[in-house]
């Protein structure tokens, strides 16, 4: 974790609370430290912002999990999967399945 970073992420999102980037960005900086609480909340910030960040999805979902709230991450990752699909992205939708099937042990698909 680099705590430089993570101050320059704090205070750019200061000037600007709506950019969902750089609040996936400092979440990004909080999961490298293994803060997986507040890499959860930075996560949970960018889809305030964006509701159909499928990055965001699959971060908060590895977050959620890490931190051992396994219920939540599985129902975001199947919200996830869904609004990866949706949208056509699919290395954030793979990656979302792989993680769901490693919690769950259930195979997954997409409607694609």
């Amino acid at each position: 974790m680099d705590e430089t970073r993570i101050n320059l992420f704090k205070q750019v999102i200061e000037t600007d609370p709506d950019d969902p980037m750089l609040h996936y960005s400092l979440g990004l900086e909080y999961a490298k430290g293994e803060m997986h609480q507040d890499a959860v909340d930075s996560f949970r910030e960018a889809l305030k912002c964006k509701e159909d960040y499928s990055a965001a999805y699959l971060e908060l979902g590895k977050s959620l999990a890490a931190s051992g709230q396994t219920e939540e991450s599985v129902n975001l990752l199947k919200k996830g999967i869904a609004v990866a699909d949706g949208l056509k992205d699919m290395q954030p939708l793979r990656e979302m399945q792989g993680l769901l099937e490693q919690i769950t042990g259930e195979k997954t698909c997409s409607g694609s």
